[in-house]
């Protein structure tokens, strides 16, 4: 399987411009938005819905392309206060490009446990996708690139499984930016044991199955 691609790029990048469209993930769910305006501050987008986004809400933003996408986190500096108007999100500061995987990565709503490879404690993460190949986690465990980590991993309907990792890039937000207690980490697997391999398959199989009914 080919492993995760990702880099940093210009927040200018061609993608962010007004008239492409995105998915908005906030709060666990996610939405098809439009880039209605760009400025150096600021990005103008359409959002369907009214009282859902509130100032200061962090939000994530994904452009999408057939050779990967971008993606980047933001803040909601104005919600809509009637139907159609537009939300306005502050300028993200860090933009990321990942190419598209060759393992299908399904976004979740699950909780996992991770702890570095020599230290006994555990984490909380979030399990924002995953895939045979890896994952992507949210958490406020002090990870770094490249260590070994290890991840407790209860999929629906399935047996709990250690697995166990590779940190290969971090948005390091948690750092960074004092408003975000938790960063973003891609994490690839290593030596992945073949029940566990069908685990993910089959919880990926029946994450499509839902999405096609």
């Amino acid at each position: 399987m080919a492993s995760p691609s990702t880099k940093a790029v210009p927040p200018e990048h061609e993608l962010i411009q007004a008239g492409n469209s995105c998915l908005l993930c906030a709060s666990g769910r996610r939405f098809q938005v439009t880039v209605l305006k760009r400025t150096s501050e600021q990005l103008r987008i359409s959002f369907p819905v009214l009282d859902y986004l509130v100032p200061g809400m962090r939000v994530d933003l994904e452009f999408h392309r057939e050779d990967g996408y971008i993606e980047c986190q933001t803040y909601v500096l104005r919600a809509p206060k009637e139907k159609g108007d537009p939300a306005a999100l502050e300028m993200p500061k860090r933009v990321y490009w990942n190419v598209h995987r060759g393992s299908n990565r399904i976004p979740t709503d699950l909780i996992v446990h991770v702890r570095e490879d020599e230290h006994p404690r555990r984490y909380d993460a979030d399990l924002l996708n995953v895939s045979t190949g890896g994952a992507l986690i949210r958490t406020r465990a002090p990870l770094t690139v490249p260590e070994t980590i290890e991840t407790t991993l209860s999929l629906p309907g399935e047996q709990q499984y250690t697995v166990r990792g590779r940190v290969v890039h971090t948005d390091g937000t948690g750092v960074e930016d004092p408003r975000m207690s938790d960063s973003t980490f891609g994490v690839q697997f290593v030596d992945l044991a073949e029940d566990v391999h069908q685990a993910i398959l089959r919880y990926i199989a029946g994450v499509l199955a839902d999405k096609k009914d």
